[in-house]
């Protein structure tokens, strides 16, 4: 039971801040290199982009 209520308010929290970090980091990316961001258009294109490998970024 403790360790249920523990969790809870940590869980959304930590979340949170992790989509926040993740869009904060893309961010910076895709404006310093442009590039990067048409290379991830192309593989997206190309159906190279792996759903696992993308699951673990937006996880």
């Amino acid at each position: 039971q403790s360790r249920r209520s523990r969790r809870r308010p940590i869980q959304p929290d930590s979340k949170r801040t992790k989509s926040t970090i993740v869009k904060t980091f893309w961010t910076v990316v895709l404006k310093n290199n442009k590039h990067i961001s048409h290379i991830l258009a192309v593989r997206e294109q190309r159906s190279i982009w792996d759903s696992s490998y993308s699951k673990s970024i937006f996880a």
